[in-house]
């Protein structure tokens, strides 16, 4: 035994090296449940190629839309759902939700930017997942009248928007049956439901989030999972602390995301979240990465974001711009690479005259132009870059 001959008159946390690859010999998560049982041997379709619109459509005539009213005790806003027709006067293609009000609940509008990304993909079965979840968020209940002419008793500002969105999609009909059995997103998803940890713990990380402007002062919290390889990869988020109670709703929508195998999907939402701006809630905070340098940051979400972008590019999951890296182990990005340099060789082939090419989604006949290195339909909005 060492004897210790003097009194400890001060202690130092070690911090963790770069290789975040160290076998940390984690605890297994439950998976009796099939739908928490975690699954590395996906081959999905690349997430993008889910999207009907890589872009968001742009018509100078203008979208048809509907607004919807919200009075909640947490805030007066609009609910804007946007769509393309289809050629039938009570029915078409959602593509985007917006929320408008100097009131609204905090983490609204990130709720909509990352929802609208979800409308453009094939795969309404996934959007309505996210939608009940959604219809979970807790705040103040109200009572109030849906789309369908039936009034209800909300929870919160968050499920009479998830409730509002999901009532114009059925009106719209964006969730029959047959839309339903599409389902390339849930597919890709490496788990359903949140993987239970036993009780000796599991794989967590963390960090800190003070927002001297708006007084947000929280902890952010990843859960991860471990390959058979070790690549760690992040299956959930949550917050802890002073943080406002509509923020569990992003919670939930950043971590069905982050169940998506290919990690393109979770960098889109991520990217989405760096530049949102909220109302007098800009503040100083440092930069992610150990550089001991800050800047300013627009909103609490934009610094998460952030924070999460460096913690999947330590992962070695996306680069430092959100961007899917290299093979991992987990998400296999060889197609996505070989799609790139595929499109990348057809540009380079591709004369930027205006009308050269036909649309190959909505048929018009040469409508195609480059636009910003892009490929794009002046027609209907259709994308590939």
């Amino acid at each position: 035994m060492q004897k210790i001959s003097s009194k400890i008159k001060s202690f130092a946390v070690g911090k963790s090296t770069d290789a975040e690859t160290i076998n940390t010999n984690p605890k297994p998560l439950e998976t009796i449940d099939a739908d928490r049982r975690i699954r590395f041997d996906i081959v999905p379709t690349p997430a993008e190629e889910t999207l009907k619109f890589i872009t968001r459509p742009n018509d100078p005539n203008g979208h048809d839309a509907r607004v919807f009213l919200v009075k909640s005790p947490e805030g007066l806003f609009n609910v804007t759902v946007v769509h393309l027709p289809n050629g039938s006067p009570n029915t078409g293609y959602p593509f985007e939700v917006w929320v408008q009000g100097d009131s609204m609940p905090r983490g609204l509008e990130a709720i909509a930017m990352n929802l609208s990304l979800d409308m453009r993909s094939v795969d309404r079965a996934y959007l309505l997942r996210k939608l009940e979840a959604l219809k979970r968020v807790e705040g103040e209940s109200f009572a109030m009248v849906c789309p369908d002419g039936v009034e209800r008793r909300m929870k919160s500002a968050i499920e009479a928007f998830a409730t509002i969105l999901e009532q114009r999609l059925h009106q719209l009909g964006c969730l029959s049956e047959d839309v339903l059995k599409v389902t390339p997103m849930v597919d890709a998803m490496i788990v359903r439901r949140e993987p239970k940890a036993s009780d000796e713990g599991a794989l967590c990380w963390n960090a800190p989030v003070h927002n001297t402007t708006t007084g947000d002062k929280f902890e952010v919290f990843l859960k991860e999972a471990e390959s058979p390889t070790g690549q760690r990869l992040p299956i959930s988020i949550w917050f802890s602390g002073n943080v406002p109670r509509s923020f569990t709703g992003i919670e939930k929508l950043l971590s069905l995301d982050m169940r998506i195998v290919d990690t393109y999907w979770i960098g889109k939402k991520l990217r989405q979240l760096v530049d949102l701006h909220e109302k007098n809630g800009d503040f100083w905070a440092p930069i992610p990465g150990g550089s001991g340098k800050s800047k300013p940051y627009p909103s609490t979400l934009a610094y998460v974001a952030d924070l999460l972008i460096n913690r999947y590019a330590r992962l070695g999951l996306l680069t430092r711009e959100g961007r899917p890296l290299n093979q991992n182990g987990v998400v296999q990005l060889a197609l996505f690479k070989q799609r790139q340099e595929t499109t990348a060789a057809n540009e380079s082939k591709t004369p930027g005259i205006n009308g050269a090419l036909d649309c190959g989604t909505c048929g018009a006949v040469a409508a195609v132009v480059l636009m910003d290195g892009c490929l794009t339909c002046t027609s209907c909005g259709a994308s590939r870059c």
